[in-house]
């Protein structure tokens, strides 16, 4: 079953702020998962997102940003980006690596205010 969801509307980030989605989604039915981040039809220079997956135990989660591929590659990957051309939003699309997807968590880098932040996610 497709998944299609925004997870944030119109928020604004202060320089240097940081903002905690923190969706909890259960994902372990699709491969991979495409988050896209935007700001209205204008660019978004310097706003980082990053990405956490999460795994249940009896007290709690343990989290993941990152994961290493074994088979084709053993390069660690990070579920990061931070947007440096500012012309249009962007989007993450990322391998599923646990069964939640525990946070996504944006920052802003510059020092400029980022206005009318958006956040969906979709996944087949």
């Amino acid at each position: 079953m497709p998944l299609s969801k925004i997870l944030l509307t119109d928020a604004d980030l202060a320089p240097g702020e940081e903002k905690r989605i923190l969706p909890n989604l259960a994902v372990s039915g699709y491969d991979r998962i495409h988050i896209h981040i935007g700001a209205k039809a204008r660019g978004i220079r310097g706003l980082k997102a990053r990405v956490l997956f999460a795994s249940p135990i009896p007290s709690g989660a343990l989290l993941s940003d990152s994961t290493i591929w074994y088979g084709e590659s053993t390069t660690k990957h990070d579920f990061e980006h931070t947007e440096t051309t500012g012309d249009t939003g962007f989007i993450m699309s990322v391998p599923v690596v646990a069964p939640i997807l525990y946070d996504v968590i944006l920052s802003n880098t510059s020092a400029q205010k980022i206005v009318d932040i958006y956040v969906s996610i979709l996944a087949k």
